[in-house]
C-alpha cells in the first residue's frame, strides 16, 4: 500500500525497490487470519485510519482499473459486509460506553445492544452473562486478504515497481558529512543511512542504496530495526522499535446446525474470536489471550488442536448450543507484529536518522490500517507532514518522551 500511493501521487519521480522475504504471502499475518475489517476501537485515530481503509476497500476496483490504465479488471476480494458484535460483562460496559462515543465522534456508526436486544436478534446464543454489546452498522466485514496483496501487486509491478525476493540482511551508513556532532544526544557523531544489504535466492548479496528506507515488515520489523543499530547500548540508537512476535491460533470447523447469516463477526469476553466463513456452515475461530502467561510460544509454527477440544471447543458451546456438535476441519498458526509498548501502530521517521521510517505495529489489525499509513507516509516524504490524517502520536517520538498511545480492543 506504501508503494501504491508513492506511484498514485507522482508516478515517474520515484525508483521503489519492494523486497520480499516470502513473494508467495504463504506465511504472511494477512493471508493466514480473519482477514477481518472494524472500525470499533477505543482510539480516535485508529478508528479514523480504519475508516480510510473502509472507504479504499469499497472503491478499490475503481482505484486500480483508472490507475492501471489497462481494461483488465482487478481481482475481486470478495467483500462481505457484516458487523463486528463485541460482547460485554457487566465490568466492561462503561469502558465500552467511552468507546462507542469516541467511535462515533470520529463518524463509525455503532449501535449499542442491551441483553434484550440481543436476545431478540440472536436467539441461537446465551447472554446470561453479557450487560452490553457493541455491534458494528457498516464499515465492517471480512475479505480476501491474498486476492488483495496480488491485486495490489499487479498494480504496482504495471507501474514499475521491483520485487526482489530475498532477506534484508545489513544496513550501511553514509559517513562522509565530517565533524557533524548531535548536541542534544551527547555530542554522538551523524550518520545517514545509505544502503540495504539483501540476500537473495538466485542473486547471491545484492547492495541496494536508497534516499528512503520503510520498515513494514510485520513481526520481522524489530529484527530488521536492529540492523540499522536500534537498540544499541548507548548514543542515537539506544532506543529499540518495540516490536515482537507473537502467534495467535487459528481453526476452522463446520456446524450443520449453527447459524448462518445472521452470525456477526463475534468478539466474546471470553477472548473466542469467531467469523462465519460460508453459508454452509463452515466457521473460523481464534482466541485472544488476557495475560502474557497465557500467550503462545511463538518459536513453534503449529497449530494446536488439542488446545481447540480442551480450551476453545467449551467455550463456542458456552456462547452458542449448537456448537456443541461441531467438527474440527484444520488447525494452523499466524504470526504478528505486536507492539509492546503500547499495542498501537508506528508510523513515520525516526527522530534522529529522517531517512528511516516505519510502518509497522499495529498488533493485529495492520492490514486494515495499511491504506491510510499508505497515505500517511506519502505525505511525510513529499510533504515533510502529515496532510490527511495526522499520525504524530504514532510516532517514533513517543518512545522517546514515553507517551503511550494506546489501545486497548485487539482481537
Amino acid at each position: 500500500m506504501l508503494r501504491y500511493y508513492m506511484k498514485e501521487r507522482v508516478p515517474e519521480s520515484f525508483t521503489i525497490v519492494v523486497v520480499e522475504k516470502d513473494p508467495s504471502y504463504a506465511h504472511a499475518a494477512s493471508t493466514n487470519s480473519m482477514g477481518t475489517i472494524r472500525v470499533q476501537f477505543s482510539d480516535e485515530l485508529n478508528v479514523k485510519a480504519a475508516l480510510f481503509g473502509a472507504e479504499f476497500l469499497r472503491t478499490m476496483t475503481e482505484k486500480l482499473k483508472m490507475t492501471l490504465q489497462i481494461s483488465k479488471e482487478p481481482n475481486d476480494i470478495l467483500f462481505n459486509p457484516q458487523g463486528f458484535l463485541f460482547l460485554g460483562t457487566q465490568a466492561d460496559v462503561a469502558q465500552m460506553e467511552v468507546n462507542h462515543e469516541t467511535q462515533m465522534k470520529a463518524g463509525a456508526k455503532v449501535a449499542l445492544l442491551t441483553p434484550d436486544l440481543l436476545r431478540d436478534r440472536y436467539p441461537w446464543m446465551n447472554f446470561e452473562d453479557i450487560a452490553l454489546a457493541s455491534y458494528g452498522l457498516e464499515n465492517e466485514g471480512w475479505y480476501d486478504t491474498w486476492k488483495l496483496l496480488y491485486a495490489l501487486k499487479e498494480k504496482n509491478m504495471s507501474w514499475g515497481i521491483y520485487y526482489v525476493h530475498g532477506e534484508v540482511v545489513d544496513f550501511k551508513f553514509d559517513n562522509s558529512y565530517g565533524d557533524h556532532y548531535v548536541a542534544s544526544v551527547g555530542g554522538q557523531r551523524f550518520e545517514r543511512l545509505k544502503d540495504v544489504i539483501v540476500v537473495t535466492p538466485d542473486r547471491g548479496t545484492q547492495v541496494i542504496q536508497f534516499a528512503y528506507s520503510i520498515i513494514a515488515a510485520g513481526h520481522e520489523s524489530g529484527n530488521v530495526a536492529k540492523l540499522t543499530g536500534l537498540g544499541a547500548e548507548k548514543g542515537l540508537r539506544i532506543l529499540p522499535l518495540p516490536i515482537e512476535k507473537r502467534k495467535r491460533y487459528m481453526y476452522a470447523f463446520h456446524c450443520p446446525d449453527g447459524p448462518r447469516l445472521s452470525f456477526p463477526i463475534l468478539v466474546d469476553p471470553n477472548g473466542l474470536f469467531v467469523r462465519r466463513h460460508d453459508l454452509e456452515g463452515t466457521f473460523m475461530c481464534s482466541w485472544t489471550p488476557k495475560t502474557n502467561e497465557q500467550e503462545p510460544d511463538p518459536s513453534d509454527p503449529f497449530g494446536n488442536e488439542a488446545f481447540f477440544r480442551d480450551v476453545l471447543w467449551p467455550k463456542l458451546a458456552f456462547r452458542v448450543p449448537a456448537f456443541e456438535k461441531l467438527q474440527l476441519l484444520g488447525a494452523w498458526a499466524t504470526f504478528y507484529d505486536y507492539n509492546y509498548f503500547d499495542q498501537a501502530g508506528v508510523v513515520g521517521q525516526h527522530p534522529y536518522y529522517h531517512n528511516l521510517l516505519f510502518a509497522t505495529g499495529f498488533s493485529g489489525y495492520g492490514i486494515q490500517m495499511a491504506p491510510a499509513v499508505g497515505k500517511a507516509i506519502q505525505d511525510l516524504i513529499l510533504e515533510k507532514d502529515f496532510v490527511h490524517l495526522n499520525m504524530d502520536k504514532w510516532k517514533f517520538d513517543r518512545f522517546v518522551d514515553f507517551v503511550p498511545a494506546k489501545e486497548s480492543v485487539l482481537v
